[in-house]
């Protein structure tokens, strides 16, 4: 459990899961709303939701000067293994 809980904490793929749940509770709320029901025929909101959830992943990844996804962690990850 300690193994995937650290991999859920510093992973980018975490991270995009993560935002990800987030949107689609966002979107099956505003479907609840305006529909009354949850509709799962929009696969186009779906898609676009899953494009969205990385867009915070990859701005974060851009950041040289974030210590967990940006150039530095990979730096510092180099210097640890030699």
């Amino acid at each position: 459990m300690d193994v995937f809980l650290k991999w859920f904490a510093t992973s980018p793929v975490a991270s995009w899961l993560r935002v990800f749940a987030a949107i689609v509770l966002g979107e099956m709320v505003a479907s609840w709303i305006k529909i009354g029901t949850f509709d799962f025929t929009n696969w186009q909101g779906w898609l676009l939701t899953a494009v969205v959830a990385v867009v915070p992943m990859v701005i974060r990844w851009l950041n040289p000067q974030d210590p967990a996804f940006g150039r530095v962690a990979v730096a510092i990850s180099v210097k640890t293994q030699k």
